[in-house]
């Protein structure tokens, strides 16, 4: 009993400070509103033409999960350029938009 709680302790407590253990991705929302997966979170040169997400399902859940970034606190372990004022986490995946 003592060692379930003692695991559930330190589980919490990594979760809090592991912030390289999520995955992070940058996406651009277009005039269009299409949704496009940049490669970096620098790029420069803005996605174009029919490579955008398309998927219905996943579009719905992935602005459902979006919400203003407040910096740290959204497990972001990475330098975020200032454009990226939004994120939709989901699991250990952070979405930078």
């Amino acid at each position: 009993s003592s060692s379930s709680s003692s695991n559930s302790n330190s589980s919490s407590s990594s979760r809090a400070v592991d912030y390289n253990a999520l995955r992070h991705y940058f996406f651009y929302v277009s005039l269009q509103g299409h949704l496009y997966n940049l490669e970096s979170p620098h790029q420069t040169r803005m996605p174009s033409g029919p490579t955008y997400l398309k998927d219905a399902r996943f579009l719905r859940f992935f602005f459902s999960q979006l919400r203003g970034n407040t910096g740290r606190d959204e497990g972001a372990a990475v330098d975020v350029p200032a454009p990226f004022a939004y994120v939709s986490p989901c699991g250990n995946e952070v979405n930078f938009v």
